[in-house]
């Protein structure tokens, strides 16, 4: 059992060590890049990066929510012209206390941004189809948790089963075009996150939507709480400097 016990130990440790260096190269390919010093004005220093995420995620793997530090980085993304924002906790917390966010999000937005910059601005707790669009002055927040990554799709199987079974669908129309549609829902078509801010001290996605991060560039944080502006924008700088290879 002693013998047993070490090895584990020894296993984890070298994969633990394998983790820390693996985040210890990405954040050197980010000092590869001049960065800008932040002016404090996004619509400003979002003309400094190459590229912006269409959407971001953010998700929170610590007990306890931060909404001030949460609404922080979606008036950011907001005012960055980022569109679409997922905010993602496993228990749903955030779904259940949506307006206490919402009402947080518009008084940071005025905190950091000021009355007029603020009034130019429009976050949105939707993703329907009537909102959808591009409009860099309007940004679309989704809430997400559990039951909408590994849970969606086992709901979906069961559909699709079932609908087998009973001869409602035929086996040979079934493909990714239709599971996509089945999990996420069809109608307005929101892009899969192009960068996933994954806050926590563990290194796992926690159950974050599987079926959407296929092509996602996951940055990390030890934490939600307190993350600076200039912080935020050093990680869209490294995203901004990633060479994202999607196959042929």
């Amino acid at each position: 059992m002693i013998l047993y016990a070490v090895v584990l130990w020894f296993i984890h440790f070298v994969l633990s060590v394998k983790l820390r260096l693996s985040a210890c190269v990405r954040w050197l390919r980010g000092m590869r890049f001049q960065i800008a010093k932040p002016t404090g004005c996004p619509d400003v220093d979002r003309r400094h990066l190459v590229k912006l995420p269409l959407h971001i995620a953010i998700q929170v793997k610590e007990i306890g929510v931060s909404y001030d530090d949460l609404a922080s980085m979606v008036v950011w993304s907001s005012a960055m012209g980022i569109v679409y924002v997922t905010l993602f906790d496993p228990q749903g917390v955030l779904k259940k206390n949506q307006q206490q966010l919402l009402s947080v999000v518009q008084r940071r937005k005025v905190e950091l941004l000021g009355v007029e910059e603020a009034q130019r601005i429009t976050i949105n707790l939707s993703m329907l189809p009537a909102q959808c669009g591009k409009t860099t002055s309007v940004s679309h927040l989704r809430l997400a948790s559990l039951e909408d990554g590994r849970a969606a799709i086992v709901m979906c199987a069961q559909q699709l089963c079932s609908s087998v079974a009973n001869r409602q669908k035929s086996p040979e129309k079934i493909d990714v075009a239709f599971v996509h549609e089945s999990i996420t829902g069809g109608g307005c078509e929101v892009p899969d996150p192009d960068l996933l801010l994954s806050c926590g001290p563990t290194d796992s996605l926690c159950g974050f939507l599987p079926w959407q991060i296929r092509l996602t560039e996951i940055l990390t944080l030890p934490t939600h709480r307190n993350v600076k502006y200039s912080d935020f924008l050093r990680l869209l700088h490294v995203y901004a400097g990633t060479e994202q290879r999607f196959g042929v």
